[in-house]
């Protein structure tokens, strides 16, 4: 949670297609942008992935994109994830690290 922004995102947390839930409990309203970043273990050549959110999700509410169209999360170790949000406080970004399984 950053400022006015309550947020989890929840993987099926394995090397390949992930799907991804994500569930905003704040702001209930006026969430004008949120966008999703996904950026691999330093030292792979793993591509990065950007899923965009803005429109689908304006406020509380729970967004799911299942496995077989999922994230492509295409090796194991640690990943960095960061939103960021445009809300009513303002822009924010929020930044966690997750170890991704084989």
């Amino acid at each position: 949670m950053s400022g006015d922004l309550a947020v989890t995102i929840s993987l099926t947390g394995a090397v390949g297609e992930n799907g991804v839930k994500i569930e905003v409990t704040q702001p209930v309203t006026a969430l004008t942008s949120l966008v999703i970043k996904f950026v691999p273990p330093t030292g792979t050549a793993a591509p990065g992935v950007c899923l965009t959110l803005t429109g689908l999700l304006t406020g509380a509410g729970i967004a799911v994109l299942p496995q077989d169209e999922g994230v492509p999360l295409l090796v194991a170790g640690t990943w960095t994830m960061q939103v960021e949000s445009v809300t009513p406080a303002g822009p924010q970004t929020i930044q966690r690290s997750f170890f991704l399984l084989a």
